[in-house]
C-alpha cells in the first residue's frame, strides 16, 4: 500500500537525518519492526536508486581496529593488510542536500 511505503520512506529519511552516515545494514535494522530485514534493505536500496537517499562506500583501514601497525611483526602486518583488503566495503546513507529530493 502506498501510504505504508511513504511512511517507511519518511521514517528512513528521519533516521538518516538523525544519524548521518548510518550504515545501510543499521538503517535497514531500524525499519525491521515493520518489515523483514531483506525487505527493509530492498526499500533502502530503492530509495538510493530513486535519489531519495545517497550512499557512499568505505573500506576499513588496515589496523583501524587493533594495535598500531608499526608495533606488529612483518607477518602480522601483512595479515592485517590482507584482511582489510578482503573485507567487503560498507555502504553508508546520507540525506540529499536538497529537501526537494526527500520523499514526501
Amino acid at each position: 500500500n502506498d501510504a505504508f511505503l511513504a511512511g517507511l520512506k519518511r521514517r528512513a529519511l528521519a533516521e538518516v537525518i538523525r544519524f548521518p552516515g548510518i550504515p545501510i545494514a543499521s538503517l535497514a535494522k531500524r525499519l525491521t519492526p515493520a518489515l523483514t530485514p531483506r525487505c527493509a534493505t530492498e526499500v533502502v536500496d530503492a530509495m538510493i536508486d530513486a535519489g531519495e537517499l545517497h550512499a557512499r562506500e568505505t573500506r576499513r583501514e588496515p589496523g583501524s581496529d587493533g594495535p598500531p601497525l608499526h608495533l606488529l611483526s612483518d607477518e602480522e602486518r601483512a595479515s592485517v593488510v590482507r584482511d582489510a583488503a578482503m573485507a567487503a566495503p560498507t555502504r553508508h546513507c546520507f540525506a540529499p542536500i536538497d529537501p526537494a529530493r526527500w520523499p514526501k
